[in-house]
């Protein structure tokens, strides 16, 4: 009698879908409110493009980090008074939280 396959694979298509349901991150943004009641996004942590994972590698101080997750935003966020701190530990927070969350996802195999 002949063994049957029990090799997993996985759908390439079905990660990032996967991965953005478990962090709560459409279209792999965040979305938060400033202080001054505007809407800003970043990417997510996980979904970064390589062109921003490898700004988000040559930032070293707050202000180029902020630049870099901001994009446009940068200077109506900074303007308006929000804290580039208090963006700093909301980033770090949704990079913890997604990684405790990204553990716990489970792809479906055929």
């Amino acid at each position: 009698m002949s063994k049957k396959n029990t090799r997993k694979v996985y759908k390439l298509a079905e990660v990032r879908p996967a991965y953005e349901e478990a962090v709560g991150s459409e279209g792999g943004v965040v979305e938060f409110e400033g202080t001054d009641g505007k809407t800003y996004t970043f990417p997510h942590p996980l979904f970064m493009d390589d062109d921003q994972q490898e700004a988000m590698d040559g930032a070293s101080t707050k202000y180029e980090i902020s630049e870099v997750l901001l994009g446009d935003q940068y200077e109506d966020f900074v303007a308006a008074g929000n804290s580039l701190d208090d963006l700093g530990m909301l980033f770090g927070m949704v990079s913890r939280e997604a990684q405790e969350k990204a553990q716990k996802v489970r792809l479906t195999r055929r």
